[in-house]
């Protein structure tokens, strides 16, 4: 018998330490990562002959999982331990350590797709590589390979089925590129196949492209925004991908252990500083700059309270579960007119995720709920941190922060008068 672990890098954080699940009627432990290393998967099996059939599953889950949670997997390598007899795999200790190269936002552990044919597999096979990889050119070359795939009473070619989609104009994102490409009577399906994909695979005769170019490069950077959304028409209409999703079946886990931190920081103290920069009154302090000493705040409590390692993501969905947080919230849209009227304003804002403007998927909205009020705010505090929003020049990003800070600042004020720091 065989302990088979496997390690992948991903763009995601889980939100336990173990998983034991099950997937195509195999036991499967997860284990996440840390800020270090990557997430791992292991398995017992009978002998080292069923290494590539588990490879194959390994694989297909985290394609599948990928494209369900609009995350992505690169693997890493594996490590193959002989056993004597059975072990518990949920408790078996970790033995194999992959330094990753990525890491971003928190997914829960509920849904994944089961695609139904073989081109379905291939085509989110290749859509998680284009995702994760860091090369345009290799990044382009595997959309494109999608766009080739064969289906059922398929006539036209990759660049005629292109042309067509245009001239149909689904509900598709057409980028600016490809707009003006369109504009100047471009053929858009031929330019992908001979400027692009041709260019990439060629070099002694044109067109070619090097990425040591600038032009080079920008021109296959703006086709790979360009060809996305034509790929992802591609794979759920024509390939037909199940429209719906299906639920993990999980056996057991094991939660992400609360860290109360380092000794040396006195967060009550941090807290009360920071919350007095916040509510600054001086003409050159405008909300943007409050909203930020309020976050740090506010992120200061939420450490002292749930754990200095865990991740922002993590810190808020405690929040969300916290009886007193939302009886606080349900308190002052009671008594609180100032804070009811903001709160309606809030009700018609949309708040997209500025890494994914095109993605429905991805928009927050306040619905009334404490839950959607705490993921809006997260939201517009990740696009203010990460440089995406103009609180100076751009009006509706000046007014989200503002009404994002006029509603949490009473409501952190408000829980900490009646609760405390604790």
């Amino acid at each position: 018998m065989e302990l088979l672990t496997y390690a992948f890098d991903s763009s995601c954080t889980f939100p336990f330490k173990r998983c034991l699940f099950k997937f195509d009627g195999r036991e499967f432990v997860l284990i996440s990562g840390t800020e270090e290393y990557c997430e791992v998967l292991t398995i017992i099996i009978d002998n080292s002959k069923e290494r590539d059939k588990i490879f194959n599953t390994i694989q297909k889950f985290l394609f599948c999982f990928g494209w369900a949670n609009d995350c992505k997997f690169n693997y890493r390598g594996y490590l193959a331990e002989g056993i004597s007899k059975s072990v518990n795999l949920f408790k078996r200790r970790r033995t194999f350590y992959m330094r990753r190269n990525y890491r971003n936002f928190l997914v829960s552990f509920d849904f994944t797709i089961s695609p139904t044919t073989y081109e379905q597999q291939v085509a989110l096979s290749l859509y998680n590589d284009a995702q994760y990889s860091a090369n345009l050119f290799y990044e382009f070359v595997c959309l494109w390979k999608i766009l080739e795939l064969p289906y059922a009473n398929r006539t036209l070619k990759a660049n005629e089925w292109v042309n067509d989609i245009i001239k149909k104009r689904p509900k598709i994102q057409i980028t600016d590129y490809v707009a003006d490409l369109i504009s100047k009577g471009e053929n858009v399906g031929k330019y992908f196949r001979e400027e692009c994909r041709n260019a990439i695979f060629h070099i002694t005769r044109e067109p070619t492209v090097v990425s040591f170019k600038a032009r080079d490069y920008k021109q296959i950077g703006y086709a790979c925004a360009g060809i996305e959304p034509f790929v992802r028409y591609f794979i759920k209409k024509e390939l037909h991908l199940p429209k719906q999703y299906d639920g993990i079946e999980v056996l057991e886990k094991k939660a992400v252990t609360t860290d109360t931190g380092p000794t040396w920081i006195n967060y009550e103290l941090f807290t009360e500083r920071w919350l007095g920069r916040a509510e600054r009154k001086r003409e050159f302090v405008d909300d943007g700059d409050r909203f930020i000493s309020l976050w740090i705040a506010f992120n200061g409590w939420m450490k002292s309270k749930f754990g200095e390692t865990l991740f922002d993501r993590y810190l808020i969905n405690e929040v969300k579960g916290m009886k007193e947080f939302n009886g606080v919230f349900r308190d002052l849209k009671n008594s609180d007119r100032n804070f009811l009227q903001t709160l309606k304003k809030f009700e018609i804002c949309t708040v997209a995720d500025m890494r994914y403007v095109n993605n429905n998927r991805k928009i927050r909205k306040y619905d009334g709920s404490f839950d959607s009020l705490m993921e809006a705010i997260y939201q517009i505090r990740c696009n203010l941190f990460h440089g995406r929003k103009d609180t100076e020049k751009d009006k509706k990003d000046k007014e989200l922060v503002s009404i994002a800070y006029s509603i949490l600042l009473p409501l952190f004020k408000k829980y900490l008068d009646q609760f405390g720091h604790n």
